[in-house]
């Protein structure tokens, strides 16, 4: 066979004898170069994705960083009314000032477990207290809250997003039930919306 009508040009002088394996393998990577290229970057940027997605597992904050815990107060003088001033608060104030307590308290890692537990689970229902008790708590990024807003407000259910210093944001829902506010769901903002 003439060596231009060859499939392999490189192994057109091997009509006589067959090519060695090593000759075949040089002669299907020149032909098909391109692919070999996209087969190496894809396996690079799945390399690269497991790297970033696994990053952060191994950090655990300092305990011997002096943590300062904000106080806020998780109830009221009475339901609807401001703890310090006694002044009736209105439903989007009450939200807010839950969400803004669980924003705050879930940033502070604090000194252990069960005291960011305890702080965090006191504007939670049950239900999810019962998860935060299953959560590692050294996992917790601190940060400073810089901003909550409420997104989507209805008679029971209401929506809200807290920032955060280091650039992070939670979507926090409130629901109101045995007469009180509590946080109910809780979602990193980057999977949540």
């Amino acid at each position: 066979m003439p060596a231009d009508q060859h499939p392999f040009p490189e192994l057109a002088d091997y009509d006589d004898e067959p090519p060695s394996r090593a000759a075949r393998i040089r002669a299907w990577a020149r032909a098909h170069y391109k692919l070999l290229l996209l087969a190496a970057l894809a396996i690079a940027l799945l390399i690269m994705a497991v790297l970033h997605h696994y990053q952060g597992d191994a950090r655990t904050p300092d305990p011997s960083a002096d943590v300062t815990t904000p106080t806020i107060a998780p109830t009221w003088a009475s339901p609807g009314t401001d703890a310090d001033r006694g002044t009736p608060l209105d439903q989007r104030d009450q939200v807010l000032a839950v969400a803004r307590g669980f924003a705050t308290d879930f940033a502070t890692p604090g000194s252990g477990h069960q005291d960011w537990w305890s702080r965090v689970t006191r504007w939670t229902t049950t239900y999810l207290a019962d998860q935060y008790n299953l959560t590692d708590w050294s996992r917790v990024d601190q940060a400073t809250l810089i901003d909550m807003r409420a997104e989507n407000q209805g008679p029971t259910v209401v929506d809200t997003i807290a920032t955060y210093t280091d650039g992070s944001a939670l979507a926090i829902r409130v629901e109101h039930s045995d007469g009180r506010w509590k946080v109910s769901t809780v979602v990193p903002m980057r999977t949540a919306y």
